[in-house]
């Protein structure tokens, strides 16, 4: 739900920059490949806000389809 939050509020070019740095510096600290995949999605999610013409070409399917592939992701 968090980085659902992410999505809100202020869209101004630097606050979704500085989304995406978040983003960035969590992704190097994180080994959970789950998180990862739906901090991947939801950075490119932001690139699309930023830039429309993204939306063909990047991953914004944001990660598992639901919270039990999140929490459960051996049964893939």
């Amino acid at each position: 739900m968090a980085l659902g939050h992410l999505m809100g509020g202020d869209n101004s070019e630097q606050t979704l920059r500085n989304r995406q740095k978040l983003i960035q510096s969590i992704q190097a600290d994180s080994k959970d490949e789950g998180l990862n995949r739906m901090l991947e999605g939801t950075n490119d999610r932001i690139e699309v806000m930023l830039d429309p013409t993204k939306a063909g070409t990047l991953n914004t399917g944001g990660g598992p389809a639901n919270l039990l592939e999140l929490f459960n992701p051996g049964n893939q």
